[in-house]
């Protein structure tokens, strides 16, 4: 899928980001740095991405949240050097198959988790509370 995005500069360190469908992102001053939304965005594309693998088999979580984490290196550039992310959900879930999703979200399907994954240590993690199976 190709993307464009068009970014203008709006004072100091102050840019709004342009989809093709009209949708705005405001980025630097006293909005999120650019860096923020880099992390937000692989807490979307991950959740998105299990939400749908676990609808694929049938099952929806009672509720579900995604924690990332992340470390940059002190010095130029400044990549990331680990990302970790964490998995809540609650519900009567199979403990192996959110696994296997969670594996195949962070190895394949989200572009973002794979991206960041070969810059540097991605990790990951799942927990549930309620019924287990």
């Amino acid at each position: 899928m190709d993307l464009t995005m068009n970014v203008s500069h709006k004072d100091g360190t102050h840019f709004l980001a342009e989809n093709g469908a009209g949708s705005k992102i405001a980025m630097g001053g006293d909005n999120p740095h650019p860096i923020e939304y880099l992390i937000a965005s692989l807490g979307g594309c991950t959740g998105a991405t299990v939400i749908k693998g676990l609808s694929e088999k049938g099952v929806k979580p009672e509720s579900f949240a995604v924690k990332v984490e992340g470390s940059r290196r002190k010095t130029l550039p400044t990549v990331f050097e680990k990302v970790h992310v964490t998995f809540v959900l609650s519900g009567d879930l199979d403990d192996r198959m959110v696994a296997e999703v969670v594996q195949e979200t962070m190895t394949l399907k989200c572009p973002i988790a794979v991206t960041l994954g070969q810059v540097g240590d991605m990790t990951w993690e799942h927990h549930i509370t309620g019924m287990q199976r």
